[in-house]
């Protein structure tokens, strides 16, 4: 940019710059003052560091992207396998959904401490629970899903297990 400006003998003026980098990471440039004088032109070296912006990043612990369950009777329901939600992002995320879907999610059973409402702070986790109750049988899957409005959300874990028939009893002898 050009500027034209008089200055009197002995007097001096302020020049104010801002920064405001695009990035995170370091800056440099000069600003170059053309005068009258004798010893023009004035060069002035400026530096500044731009910081990177605050963003949460959800992320399952182990980078978990699908869980099994054995083989289960119909109406039996199994032990839970439980996920670690962790944010190592720089700021705080608050859930807004936590929920299981797809045809078959009622299969499923969800619990734990990850909860629609919850906010993490960086570096703070919460646990989602997953248990497995078939109510027919053959292959069952679902969908493990989890939102924010304000960080990056981890990826959907897929749900799969098979449900069994229960024998019939044997017949009583007559």
């Amino acid at each position: 940019m050009l500027f034209r400006s008089s200055l009197a003998a002995g007097a001096n003026c302020a020049l104010s710059l801002n920064f405001t980098p695009a990035l995170a990471g370091s800056y440099s440039g000069t600003v170059t003052l053309q005068t009258n004088a004798s010893n023009s032109p004035h060069t002035l070296t400026v530096s500044g560091t731009g910081a990177p912006a605050a963003l949460a990043l959800l992320g399952w612990q182990g980078g978990v992207t699908a869980l099994s369950f054995a083989d289960t009777a119909v109406g039996q329901t199994t032990a839970g396998q439980t996920l670690t939600l962790v944010n190592t992002g720089n700021a705080s995320a608050t859930l807004t959904a936590v929920l299981l879907s797809g045809t078959q999610a009622t299969d499923f059973t969800l619990s734990g401490s990850c909860a629609t409402g919850v906010t993490l702070a960086p570096g703070a986790s919460c646990t989602v629970t997953i248990g497995f109750r078939p109510t027919a049988a053959g292959a069952r899957t679902a969908s493990l899903q989890l939102t924010t409005g304000n960080a990056t959300n981890p990826p959907n874990v897929s749900l799969t297990g098979s449900g069994v028939a229960s024998p019939s009893p044997a017949p009583t002898p007559a």
